[in-house]
């Protein structure tokens, strides 16, 4: 204060200069691993894919568009429930930098998991005792 700088106005500012690779390395990665049973799924997408794609951009910066290109390439490579698994982690990231007040506005917000999983036929079980396969078909 004796310089005319505010520590709480500096530390603010500098929380809304983290990149998404220290945001995720800081916060995002601890608070799944000690609260997500399948967190190791999730660190292999970020880094793996989300880190090379976002890792140096400040969390601020990172706009709707650049979040749907990267769901477009990821399904275009992968498959669309892909996609979807990763932008679920994504939507989670941000949600956490959100309520952490790292940002200001989710950019996520106008980014939807559009691909939808195939359906799949359930065979036999007590809601479907008739669909059973036999080794006759």
């Amino acid at each position: 204060l004796s310089q005319g700088i505010d520590p709480l106005v500096e530390r603010d500012k500098k929380d809304n200069n983290l990149t998404f690779r220290e945001f995720v390395e800081q916060e995002y990665i601890p608070y799944i691993k000690s609260n997500k049973k399948t967190w190791q799924d999730d660190l292999s997408k970020i880094e793996k894919h989300m880190i090379p794609t976002f890792g140096d951009i400040p969390m601020s910066s990172i706009t709707v568009r650049a979040l749907k290109n990267y769901q477009t390439r990821i399904k275009n490579r992968n498959s669309p429930s892909t996609s979807n698994r990763h932008m679920t982690v994504i939507i989670s990231i941000f949600n956490q930098a959100l309520q952490y007040q790292v940002i200001d506005k989710n950019p996520c917000t106008g980014v939807i998991k559009k691909y939808k999983e195939p359906t799949r036929e359930v065979c036999g079980g007590p809601q479907n005792p008739n669909n059973v396969l036999s080794s006759d078909s």
